[in-house]
Protein backbone atom coordinates (compact mmCIF):
# COMPACT_ATOMS: atom_id res chain seq x y z
CA UNK A 1 0.00 0.00 0.00
CA UNK A 2 2.84 2.24 0.96
CA UNK A 3 4.80 1.73 -2.42
CA UNK A 4 1.00 3.04 -4.24
CA UNK A 5 0.81 5.93 -2.81
CA UNK A 6 4.63 6.68 -2.79
CA UNK A 7 4.34 5.96 -6.85
CA UNK A 8 1.03 7.77 -7.04
CA UNK A 9 2.44 10.84 -5.20
CA UNK A 10 6.05 10.46 -8.07
CA UNK A 11 3.35 10.44 -11.06
CA UNK A 12 1.66 13.39 -9.89
CA UNK A 13 4.95 15.21 -9.39
CA UNK A 14 6.06 14.34 -12.68
CA UNK A 15 2.84 15.12 -14.61
CA UNK A 16 3.06 19.02 -12.60
CA UNK A 17 7.07 18.83 -14.52
CA UNK A 18 5.41 17.45 -17.41
CA UNK A 19 2.47 20.22 -17.64
CA UNK A 20 5.15 23.24 -16.40
CA UNK A 21 7.63 21.70 -19.79
CA UNK A 22 4.18 21.93 -22.24
CA UNK A 23 3.47 25.44 -21.12
CA UNK A 24 7.32 26.41 -21.37
CA UNK A 25 7.26 25.26 -25.14
CA UNK A 26 3.89 27.05 -25.54
CA UNK A 27 1.46 23.70 -26.09
CA UNK A 28 -0.92 25.25 -24.41
CA UNK A 29 -2.11 28.31 -26.30
CA UNK A 30 0.20 28.86 -29.96
CA UNK A 31 -1.65 29.65 -32.89
CA UNK A 32 0.03 27.01 -35.01
CA UNK A 33 -1.84 24.07 -32.83
CA UNK A 34 -4.80 24.55 -33.95
CA UNK A 35 -4.19 22.92 -37.65
CA UNK A 36 -3.89 19.58 -35.71
CA UNK A 37 -7.42 19.83 -34.45
CA UNK A 38 -10.57 17.50 -35.24
CA UNK A 39 -11.72 20.61 -35.84
CA UNK A 40 -9.51 22.01 -38.75
CA UNK A 41 -12.34 21.43 -42.10
CA UNK A 42 -10.46 19.13 -44.34
CA UNK A 43 -10.14 20.05 -48.14
CA UNK A 44 -10.15 16.71 -49.57
CA UNK A 45 -8.85 17.59 -53.61
CA UNK A 46 -6.59 15.03 -54.86
CA UNK A 47 -2.81 16.03 -55.34
CA UNK A 48 -1.27 14.75 -58.56
CA UNK A 49 1.87 15.72 -58.32
CA UNK A 50 2.62 14.94 -54.97
CA UNK A 51 0.60 11.52 -54.97
CA UNK A 52 3.31 10.92 -58.33
CA UNK A 53 6.08 11.39 -56.51
CA UNK A 54 5.19 9.88 -53.35
CA UNK A 55 4.07 6.69 -55.12
CA UNK A 56 7.40 6.93 -56.87
CA UNK A 57 9.71 7.49 -54.09
CA UNK A 58 8.36 5.13 -52.31
CA UNK A 59 6.74 2.44 -54.40
CA UNK A 60 3.88 1.92 -52.05
CA UNK A 61 5.34 1.21 -49.28
CA UNK A 62 4.34 2.39 -45.92
CA UNK A 63 7.62 4.71 -44.25
CA UNK A 64 7.39 3.25 -40.78
CA UNK A 65 5.98 -0.52 -40.81
CA UNK A 66 7.24 -0.85 -44.83
CA UNK A 67 3.49 -3.01 -45.57
CA UNK A 68 4.68 -5.57 -42.89
CA UNK A 69 1.39 -4.83 -40.71
CA UNK A 70 -1.92 -5.77 -40.69
CA UNK A 71 -2.60 -3.40 -43.37
CA UNK A 72 -0.21 -4.92 -45.65
CA UNK A 73 -1.12 -3.66 -49.31
CA UNK A 74 -2.93 -0.96 -48.87
CA UNK A 75 -0.86 2.37 -48.84
CA UNK A 76 -2.32 6.18 -48.52
CA UNK A 77 -0.03 9.34 -48.57
CA UNK A 78 -0.85 10.98 -44.96
CA UNK A 79 -0.78 14.88 -44.45
CA UNK A 80 1.69 16.62 -42.30
CA UNK A 81 -0.96 19.08 -41.53
CA UNK A 82 -4.40 18.69 -43.41
CA UNK A 83 -5.18 20.72 -46.83
CA UNK A 84 -8.08 23.32 -45.53
CA UNK A 85 -11.01 25.03 -46.89
CA UNK A 86 -11.45 27.81 -44.71
CA UNK A 87 -9.72 31.62 -44.46
CA UNK A 88 -9.62 31.22 -40.87
CA UNK A 89 -6.77 28.68 -41.52
CA UNK A 90 -4.67 30.47 -44.13
CA UNK A 91 -1.33 28.98 -43.09
CA UNK A 92 0.12 32.30 -42.17
CA UNK A 93 1.45 30.79 -38.86
CA UNK A 94 3.82 28.29 -40.87
CA UNK A 95 4.57 31.38 -43.45
CA UNK A 96 7.22 34.51 -43.86
CA UNK A 97 8.08 35.96 -41.51
CA UNK A 98 8.20 33.42 -39.36
CA UNK A 99 10.20 30.68 -41.79
CA UNK A 100 12.28 31.27 -44.43
CA UNK A 101 9.83 29.84 -47.34
CA UNK A 102 6.14 29.77 -47.71
CA UNK A 103 4.55 26.21 -46.92
CA UNK A 104 2.60 24.71 -49.74
CA UNK A 105 0.12 22.27 -48.70
CA UNK A 106 -0.49 20.32 -51.52
CA UNK A 107 3.02 19.67 -51.99
CA UNK A 108 5.07 16.50 -51.60
CA UNK A 109 6.69 17.61 -48.42
CA UNK A 110 3.59 17.91 -46.92
CA UNK A 111 3.07 13.85 -47.44
CA UNK A 112 4.42 10.67 -46.08
CA UNK A 113 3.43 7.30 -46.99
CA UNK A 114 1.72 5.10 -44.28
CA UNK A 115 0.09 2.36 -44.45
CA UNK A 116 -4.00 2.24 -43.88
CA UNK A 117 -5.98 5.12 -43.70
CA UNK A 118 -7.57 7.48 -41.37
CA UNK A 119 -10.24 5.87 -39.48
CA UNK A 120 -8.83 2.42 -40.24
CA UNK A 121 -7.80 1.27 -36.05
CA UNK A 122 -4.08 -0.06 -35.45
CA UNK A 123 -2.87 0.84 -39.04
CA UNK A 124 0.00 3.79 -39.04
CA UNK A 125 -2.00 6.19 -40.82
CA UNK A 126 -4.63 6.29 -38.26
CA UNK A 127 -2.17 6.35 -35.23
CA UNK A 128 -0.29 9.49 -37.28
CA UNK A 129 -3.37 11.38 -37.58
CA UNK A 130 -4.51 10.11 -33.83
CA UNK A 131 -1.08 11.73 -32.48
CA UNK A 132 -0.48 8.16 -31.47
CA UNK A 133 2.53 7.86 -33.33
CA UNK A 134 5.00 11.20 -34.62
CA UNK A 135 8.09 11.26 -36.37
CA UNK A 136 10.99 13.09 -35.43
CA UNK A 137 13.69 14.33 -37.24
CA UNK A 138 17.39 14.45 -35.44
CA UNK A 139 19.29 17.31 -37.31
CA UNK A 140 22.72 16.25 -36.27
CA UNK A 141 22.52 12.78 -37.23
CA UNK A 142 19.87 13.92 -40.01
CA UNK A 143 17.86 10.60 -39.42
CA UNK A 144 13.91 10.28 -38.83
CA UNK A 145 12.58 8.23 -35.96
CA UNK A 146 9.36 6.79 -35.52
CA UNK A 147 7.64 7.50 -31.81
CA UNK A 148 4.84 5.77 -30.87
CA UNK A 149 2.62 6.35 -27.79
CA UNK A 150 0.10 3.75 -27.72
CA UNK A 151 -1.02 -0.10 -26.25
CA UNK A 152 -1.00 -1.36 -29.60
CA UNK A 153 1.67 -3.70 -29.74
CA UNK A 154 1.87 -4.50 -33.18
CA UNK A 155 2.34 -0.76 -33.58
CA UNK A 156 5.01 -0.70 -30.93
CA UNK A 157 7.19 -3.18 -32.54
CA UNK A 158 8.05 0.10 -34.37
CA UNK A 159 8.94 2.94 -31.45
CA UNK A 160 12.59 4.07 -31.91
CA UNK A 161 13.24 2.55 -35.35
CA UNK A 162 14.99 4.90 -37.84
CA UNK A 163 12.95 5.26 -41.47
CA UNK A 164 14.70 5.56 -44.45
CA UNK A 165 13.55 8.80 -46.53
CA UNK A 166 13.92 8.98 -50.27
CA UNK A 167 16.81 10.99 -50.86
CA UNK A 168 14.56 13.54 -52.99
CA UNK A 169 11.90 13.60 -50.02
CA UNK A 170 12.45 16.19 -47.68
CA UNK A 171 9.17 16.52 -45.59
CA UNK A 172 8.73 19.74 -43.80
CA UNK A 173 10.47 20.23 -40.66
CA UNK A 174 8.60 22.78 -38.98
CA UNK A 175 5.06 20.47 -39.09
CA UNK A 176 6.96 17.62 -38.26
CA UNK A 177 8.10 19.39 -35.46
CA UNK A 178 4.69 20.42 -34.22
CA UNK A 179 3.24 17.09 -34.86
CA UNK A 180 5.85 15.94 -32.46
CA UNK A 181 4.89 18.50 -29.77
CA UNK A 182 1.44 18.28 -30.08
CA UNK A 183 1.52 14.49 -30.18
CA UNK A 184 4.08 14.65 -26.63
CA UNK A 185 1.49 16.87 -24.86
CA UNK A 186 -1.67 14.45 -25.63
CA UNK A 187 -0.24 11.61 -24.59
CA UNK A 188 1.56 12.29 -20.72
CA UNK A 189 0.91 8.87 -19.14
CA UNK A 190 4.24 7.65 -21.96
CA UNK A 191 5.81 10.38 -20.41
CA UNK A 192 7.05 8.04 -17.24
CA UNK A 193 7.15 4.97 -19.44
CA UNK A 194 9.43 6.27 -22.08
CA UNK A 195 11.87 7.35 -20.00
CA UNK A 196 10.35 10.06 -18.08
CA UNK A 197 10.92 13.95 -18.08
CA UNK A 198 14.08 13.91 -19.10
CA UNK A 199 13.32 12.36 -22.00
CA UNK A 200 10.48 14.58 -23.77
CA UNK A 201 12.90 17.58 -22.92
CA UNK A 202 15.91 15.81 -24.82
CA UNK A 203 13.07 15.47 -27.19
CA UNK A 204 11.44 18.69 -27.77
CA UNK A 205 15.11 19.69 -27.86
CA UNK A 206 15.58 17.87 -30.80
CA UNK A 207 12.23 19.23 -32.16
CA UNK A 208 13.65 22.74 -31.73
CA UNK A 209 16.48 22.11 -33.65
CA UNK A 210 15.12 20.39 -36.63
CA UNK A 211 12.49 23.16 -37.12
CA UNK A 212 15.30 25.87 -36.63
CA UNK A 213 16.45 24.80 -40.24
CA UNK A 214 13.35 26.40 -41.62
CA UNK A 215 13.29 28.79 -38.94
CA UNK A 216 14.09 32.79 -39.14
CA UNK A 217 14.59 33.62 -35.97
CA UNK A 218 12.76 33.70 -32.64
CA UNK A 219 12.25 37.97 -33.26
CA UNK A 220 10.50 37.77 -36.25
CA UNK A 221 8.30 35.63 -35.37
CA UNK A 222 7.61 36.70 -32.10
CA UNK A 223 5.74 39.74 -33.98
CA UNK A 224 4.07 37.84 -36.37
CA UNK A 225 2.34 34.97 -34.58
CA UNK A 226 2.30 36.60 -31.26
CA UNK A 227 4.94 34.36 -30.24
CA UNK A 228 8.45 33.14 -30.52
CA UNK A 229 9.21 30.00 -32.52
CA UNK A 230 10.35 27.12 -31.08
Amino acid sequence: MLLYILFNIEFVELMGKFDELLTRERLRSDPRLKYFTAAVPSSKGRHSTADKDIDSWYKKKCIVCGNESRFSGTVTRAHLVVGVSSPEYNYKEFNPPNYNTSLDPNCSKNFIPLCGTKGTHGCCHDAFDKFKLTIIHNVLLNTYTCYCFTTDDELMKYHGKILTVHENHSPYKRLLAWHARYAISQNPEYVQKHGGIKNVEQLLNIVDASEDLESIGETNAASSSGGTTA
